[in-house]
């Protein structure tokens, strides 16, 4: 479930190793609402998983982190205006979901060593500068 991003929640974030590389990063706001728009921006999510995580051998936390956010990326939301932020790494026992308001249209996805703040901090602040100080 969502909830408020909390200056503890970043700080821990931004400080989060995973030596490993299955650090998931996930950003994700469908567009306009349309079913059109939203099934595009799935399928999306769906070639930035295949296209970049399935390739080699992976780790089954991993693998379920990827599934996940699949399923997440699909839901139907009824917030219309609102980027969907999720950090995980199901070896660590991660998961934290955010909603956060914006108007950014966003589809982002990553893995490696350490979680991905920034964007989550220009979502936050924007204009500020605050991403370049923490990330």
């Amino acid at each position: 479930m969502a909830r408020v991003v909390t200056e503890a929640d970043l700080k821990s974030l931004a400080e989060f190793h995973d030596e490993h590389g299955h650090a998931v990063s996930f950003y994700f706001r469908p567009g306009d609402g349309s079913e059109r728009d939203g099934a595009l921006m799935n399928l999306r999510v769906r070639n930035l998983i295949s296209n970049h995580f399935l390739c080699g051998e992976k780790s089954h936390g991993l693998l379920r982190d990827l599934d996940a956010i699949l399923e997440l990326s699909e839901a139907k939301t009824e917030q219309p205006g609102q980027v969907k932020v999720v950090f995980a790494c199901h070896d660590q026992g991660i998961w934290c979901e955010f909603t956060v308001p914006s108007s950014a249209r966003i589809v982002r996805l990553e893995a490696g060593k350490k979680f991905d703040v920034s964007p989550l901090l220009r979502l936050l602040h924007p204009g500020n500068g605050l991403a370049a100080n923490i990330a």
